[in-house]
């Protein structure tokens, strides 16, 4: 289970890891099931976003059905990660299967923060360093509530009760705390680790040619294209069979604007990493890391 967090590098991890031919990662990538509690009534989602319980799959045959390809003795992946966030997905997750392997993919939580602004932020793009600020100080001081797109950029980001939320239903070995900077700056090594941590062989040579879902401020132009996309994807997706679905969803992905965003002012960083210390602490506890440069 590779449970988050957003904007880490997941999508790429996800597509890097079904090259392994000893590991058979969902059908379709972010099936989010363990976004969902069974009432006994049916499904109650732990989210509050329509478009994530859209394009999600809270039927349990069908999510089995994810991972018909999976041949005996594979390990079968889920990456979604919502599940680091919502409060329940851990003990969700422990009662389906206690032995999982649980991963998470962690980002300085500015940059994390930002970066999940510009994914979704489609208003001018000289204001967007002015938005992103002005987003930053309403959340600021809000309690954890069900996600909802482009209102919880800081409580993602807050990874300290998260990630001691998994320790507190499964054992430290089966859970590894990982930092995005080692999968962007060297995937090989990171993958060769990852490969380690969950059983199958990590002399494999993943390609990792290809980034995917980056993130910049979209021009003028393409702003009404890239709306328009968002608002059918989910649908689409939910209404394909899974390999079709795959498939759009890796297409979509790979071609999802790429480049620079317009960098925050030195100072908004520094304040805004201050608001993180008491996760950066924990997080460099749990990883025997310096994470100096989370800081600032």
């Amino acid at each position: 289970m590779v449970v988050g967090a957003p904007r880490c590098g997941t999508t790429s991890l996800h597509y890097y890891l079904a090259q392994h031919p000893g590991i058979c990662t969902s059908a379709v990538k972010e099936p989010s099931f363990f976004l969902f509690e069974d009432t006994g009534s049916g499904p109650r989602p732990l989210v509050d976003d329509e478009r994530i319980v859209t394009k999600s799959v809270s039927d349990p045959d069908r999510y089995r059905a994810l991972f018909d390809a999976a041949t005996p003795g594979q390990v079968t992946g889920d990456v979604s990660v919502l599940y680091l966030y919502a409060q329940r997905s851990p003990q969700l997750i422990h009662a389906a299967n206690p032995d999982a392997r649980v991963a998470m993919v962690l980002r300085h939580p500015v940059e994390r923060a930002y970066s999940h602004f510009l994914y979704t932020y489609t208003g001018p793009a000289e204001q967007v360093r002015t938005a992103f600020r002005v987003a930053c100080e309403a959340e600021q001081g809000l309690p954890e509530t069900p996600f909802t797109t482009g209102t919880h950029l800081l409580r993602l980001s807050d990874y300290g009760p998260q990630v001691d939320r998994y320790l507190d239903v499964f054992d430290r070995e089966q859970v590894l705390v990982s930092l995005y900077d080692d999968l962007e700056e060297s995937p090989a090594a990171y993958l060769a680790a990852f490969c380690a941590f969950v059983g199958v062989d990590p002399s494999f040579p993943f390609d990792v040619g290809t980034r995917y879902n980056g993130s910049s401020v979209a021009r003028r132009s393409g702003r009404a294209a890239a709306q328009a996309v968002g608002r059918l994807a989910p649908a689409v997706k939910s209404a394909l069979p899974s390999s079709a679905a795959a498939q759009l969803g890796k297409l979509r992905a790979r071609l999802r604007r790429k480049g620079a965003p317009p960098p925050l002012g030195a100072q908004f960083r520094t304040e805004l990493a201050g608001y993180f210390e008491p996760s950066i602490a924990r997080v460099e506890q749990l990883t025997g890391r310096d994470l100096s440069h989370w800081r600032s």
